[in-house]
């Protein structure tokens, strides 16, 4: 996702249809993936809803699916993988 001249924000991943079903995977040799975030800056909470939205903007820009399956890093911040699993969750 782009604003501006830059990248924000981006959440690679391969759509595959398998036995009928619509399926999100992460690439093909890649161990761990998940969204990535530009660092923001300004006070805490503020970052964290920005956090927030970006992911929930990425998560909208999905294709449909049925089935979505990556293996975050352990590397993402734990609040930031739990609110992407619940906003998958509610998109699929």
């Amino acid at each position: 996702m782009r604003r501006g001249d830059g990248v924000v924000a981006r959440l690679p991943y391969v759509a595959r249809r398998r036995v009928g079903l619509r399926t999100i995977v992460q690439p093909q040799f890649t161990h761990t993936l998940g969204p990535w975030l530009a660092a923001t800056s300004g006070k805490p909470g503020k970052a964290k809803d920005k956090e927030r939205a970006l992911l929930g903007e990425l998560i909208d820009m999905l294709p449909p699916f049925d089935v979505f399956r990556q293996c975050f890093s352990p590397a993402l911040a734990a609040q930031r993988a739990l609110d992407a699993v619940g906003k998958i969750a509610r998109r699929g």
